[in-house]
């Protein structure tokens, strides 16, 4: 007998209770890969969330986005004019203290795999733990557009870990077309744990989770990353390491280059500066990636790198005034201007500005300006690389020298030998310095083998 309208209404039958409804919009997709639609509406079903939005990439979407984004939560959008496409998100635990340690990228540690008992835990905390906020999904992809290396979904409340997704990879249309019904793709699930309503639907305030204090696990039997607690969207950058730390090298990739030549110099360990910067020799250095990079041995016996993501994660406080951070940025924690635009100490001369604190408040006359931020404030910032384009290596530079038997053993296994320049990290007149030696060798090495593959 077909099923009809009213026998799905008298179902379940009485005295049982009702399964509960997936959230809105759980099913709004063109997702061929059923197995991770039914995951993301049980992840919807776990954490409750009012609504559920799939991210699909579009600008339009995309300026719907922010301001919803606007409306919901603390965040920002910067003067269109100067910075388009950028925003400033006020993540709620953040410390003022004074800043500590080196002045580089962001830290990157270990993500541990969960047990049982790990998961366990996970479940528990992230349970209904979206209530009154909206579920945002992005499915997203590492690598070229053609040839992804990695496909994923990532599944949020945090405004902030969207558009720092949007940042670092390629999301939306791109990746919806490449997961097919048998794709491999992973998943990530980032809880803030501010969830606004309690279980009877009653406002209530989501006690924020320190940046520190931040959960990170990998859950492998799913293929599963968890980051717990924290709206700052750092948590995308433990995520995305977690799931490529197999295959790729943790790398800044710099292009050195001058007048005559231009070389590309692969840096294990510290960088400082890292948006932009010039040599002491006076040589311009640019980004061109920064996080997991795949390294493979190349047709002429080189090494060619093959970048995952199309921007980074850095401190605030390594931007020069001249830094190049314009288009779709996502300033966190950083001071703002009277007329709409971010401010950090070295970023414009002080004198005139009425600065608003990374709280939202006026920064009081005679008040030092350089506490308008917080101290760890950070920034997600595309880099100066066309998406997908694989990258032929000429040198390394190691900052951190435990780093240097890495290194020996990379080239080993590729089978290729090129400039190492290992030097202790002390700023970054030293990494200029260290460049301009391997860029000397690595330029005239790479003519050598220009004459050789022309013959």
């Amino acid at each position: 007998m077909p099923r009809t309208a009213q026998h799905r209404h008298t179902f379940p039958p009485a005295g049982v209770l009702p399964l509960p409804e997936v959230p809105d919009g759980a099913w709004n997709h063109d997702l061929a890969h059923a197995g991770i639609a039914r995951w993301v509406a049980r992840t919807a079903l776990l954490t409750r969330p009012d609504e559920v939005v799939w991210v699909d990439g579009s600008d339009e979407q995309w300026r719907d986005l922010v301001t919803r984004f606007t409306l919901e939560d603390d965040v920002v959008r910067l003067d269109p004019g100067a910075r388009p496409g950028s925003l400033l998100v006020r993540s709620r635990a953040r410390s003022t203290a004074p800043a500590s340690g080196s002045t580089g990228a962001v830290t990157r540690t270990a993500v541990p795999a969960a047990g049982r008992a790990e998961r366990r835990a996970v479940l528990q905390r992230v349970a209904e733990g979206m209530r009154g906020r909206t579920m945002y999904v992005v499915p997203f992809l590492l690598g070229s557009t053609d040839v992804p290396s990695t496909l994923g979904v990532h599944v949020t409340d945090s405004p902030a870990s969207v558009a720092t997704l949007r940042a670092l990879t390629s999301v939306g249309a791109d990746a919806l077309d490449a997961i097919g019904p048998d794709a491999r793709v992973v998943r990530t699930v980032h809880a803030t744990l501010l969830a606004t309503r309690d279980v009877h639907g009653r406002r209530t305030t989501g006690a924020p989770v320190s940046p520190s204090e931040r959960t990170v696990l990998h859950d492998e039997r799913g293929d599963t990353v968890w980051v717990l607690g924290s709206d700052d969207g750092a948590g995308v950058v433990d995520a995305l390491r977690a799931h490529t730390e197999r295959q790729a090298a943790d790398l800044t990739l710099l292009r050195v280059h001058d007048a005559a030549r231009a070389s590309v110099v692969a840096v294990v360990g510290e960088v400082g500066r890292a948006v932009e910067g010039v040599t002491p020799a006076g040589r311009r250095v640019d980004v061109l990636a920064a996080g997991p990079v795949v390294l493979e041995r190349g047709a002429h016996d080189d090494v060619v790198a093959r970048p995952l993501t199309i921007g980074t994660v850095i401190p605030v406080r390594t931007l020069t005034r001249r830094s190049g951070v314009a288009a779709d940025t996502v300033f966190v924690d950083t001071a703002l201007t009277e007329d709409g635009d971010v401010w950090w100490p070295g970023a414009d001369d002080v004198a005139g500005l009425h600065l608003i604190d990374h709280r939202g408040h006026y920064v009081l006359s005679g008040a030092d300006p350089a506490t308008a931020g917080a101290t760890d404030a950070l920034v997600a910032v595309r880099l100066h690389r066309a998406d997908g384009a694989d990258v032929r290596v000429d040198a390394f530079v190691v900052t951190d020298p435990a780093g240097a038997v890495n290194v020996d053993l990379l080239a080993a296994s590729l089978g290729a030998a090129m400039p190492t320049s290992v030097t202790e990290w002390g700023g970054p007149a030293e990494l200029g310095a260290a460049l301009d030696v391997v860029h000397d060798e690595a330029t005239g090495s790479a003519a050598m083998l220009d004459e050789e593959v022309a013959a």
